[in-house]
């Protein structure tokens, strides 16, 4: 029948010495499936090409390969593609050498019923290569289907799903000095590939002594569980002197789509193993982003020019004004009025305002905006902005292309340096102006949320020192 027992007793002569030796075997005519020894999962590069077309690629794309108890492969590429059940299965894949090949009769690619030819190169170890030549029928008609991957099994980070960017309130508490509040501050969240999160705070207690704010916050791997915020990691906190200190936090909080409170606590050890200082950092705030205030306002006085693509002369305007606002969320607004102004044009080229300019260590770079040209029709012009702002110098270009008319696209530009100190807020009536409060770093405070301290009160041009009890 099917099945069969064998007993094999064997003696051997040793040079007159017997040596027994048993043999026993138990099968059957049919076959044992093979059984997965070990699995690698390779992440790569995956290319697909249909029918000599264009190339997608998908990347950190895993593929799995089964090593079986017969010697064979099995090459397994799931949900292919992104789609759900889309699976590519290629079993009895021989290695020679580290020659890899194999076939299929029917495999499915994103839908498609295709055979397979499986090539490529694998050593036993970390990195593979492989070529998946298919030839789908479709309705009687061969359509080739290209695949190839490349890829290793250190699997790749998580990549980022999603931002979203909450406006609102920070603190900073350290020891048992009174806790700093910075308004119009925000906070980053990026949902990770791995369903974890990274939480980003924004600069907050930026001052000509902490340049880059008083401490660095981003942490990863953060778990969110229903609406609560769970997670670990180091704060870079900025220390007097330009040096730095790392601190071991906990991070807790909630996280709704609208609204986010954070909660960060660790331990400064100012001197090691001797004395620590709880350190406490705090954010409160909503998707819904405030109307930032002006903080400072700085002029400049410099040169502007102005050029057409199709006109290589530059026009060139002596004694330009620019006006650069420091916000309140730290971004700054630049402000040109009535640029290239001239008796015969008094109002010059146009007035431009351009908001939301953020100043990277000394780089400036604006979003997209847009102007309109005193050109008796009203023009409506778009606009990029890049320069540096250093001390008390301004410089900056502004590309303004025209797509209909590349002839009329054109450069503005200034430099400039910063204005004389008497030609400065020199029409302010100080009782009329605004009053603000600052605290010793320079930092602007809420004069309804004033905690007991020594504060600067700025009214105009006048400047005074206040106890708060």
């Amino acid at each position: 029948g099917d099945n069969i027992s064998l007993v094999i007793n064997c003696i051997w002569d040793n040079d007159g010495t017997d040596v027994p030796i048993n043999v026993t075997f138990n099968g059957s005519v049919k076959k044992e499936t093979p059984t997965v020894v070990e699995t690698k999962t390779f992440y790569g590069t995956l290319e697909v090409k249909l029918d000599g077309g264009s190339t997608d690629t998908m990347e950190n794309t895993p593929v799995m390969l089964d090593k079986m108890s017969d010697g064979t492969y099995t090459l397994r590429l799931e949900n292919f593609g992104g789609q759900e059940g889309a699976n590519i299965t290629v079993e009895n894949i021989t290695l020679t050498g580290d020659q890899l090949k194999g076939s299929a009769p029917n495999i499915n690619i994103m839908g498609l019923t295709a055979s397979a030819e499986v090539t490529g190169t694998y050593d036993g170890g970390d990195n593979i290569s492989l070529v998946i030549n298919c030839i789908w029928d479709n309705d009687g008609t061969d359509v080739p289907i290209n695949v190839t991957f490349n890829g290793s099994t250190t699997k790749p980070g998580p990549t980022v799903v999603e931002t979203k960017k909450f406006y609102g309130t920070s603190s900073f508490k350290l020891g048992d000095n009174d806790a700093q509040t910075f308004e119009f501050r925000t906070v980053e969240i990026d949902k990770m590939s791995d369903d974890t999160y990274t939480v980003r705070f924004g600069k907050f207690g930026v001052s000509d002594d902490y340049p880059n704010g008083l401490a660095k916050v981003e942490i990863s791997c953060v778990t969110l569980t229903e609406t609560q915020l769970k997670g670990s990691g180091n704060i870079i906190m900025q220390v007097s002197g330009g040096s730095e200190a790392t601190i071991a936090s906990e991070l807790t909080g909630t996280f709704t789509e609208s609204a986010l409170t954070i909660n960060c606590s660790g331990n400064y050890e100012l001197i090691p193993c001797v004395m620590s200082l709880p350190l406490t950092i705090t954010f409160n705030g909503s998707t819904t982003k405030p109307t930032p205030t002006v903080v400072k306002t700085t002029k400049f006085e410099g040169i502007g020019t102005y050029r057409f693509s199709f006109n290589p002369e530059m026009q060139t305007y002596e004694n330009t004004v620019v006006e650069l606002d420091l916000m309140s969320d730290d971004s700054y607004n630049i402000r040109l009025d009535k640029f290239g102004a001239t008796e015969d044009e008094p109002d010059g080229i146009a007035s431009i305002s351009i908001t939301d300019v953020i100043l990277n260590g000394t780089e400036l770079k604006s979003p997209e905006f847009t102007f309109t040209l005193n050109d008796g029709f009203d023009t409506e012009m778009k606009g990029t902005l890049i320069g540096t702002y250093e001390g008390g110098n301004l410089s900056f270009s502004i590309d303004i292309p025209n797509p209909d008319a590349p002839d009329y696209s054109a450069v503005a530009k200034f430099k400039g340096k910063l204005a004389a100190i008497g030609d400065i807020d020199a029409d302010i009536d100080n009782s009329e102006a605004p009053v603000e409060y600052y605290n010793l770093q320079g930092v602007r405070c809420n004069p309804d949320n004033l905690t007991p301290g020594i504060y600067i009160r700025r009214q105009g041009k006048d400047v005074s020192k206040i106890l708060v009890r």
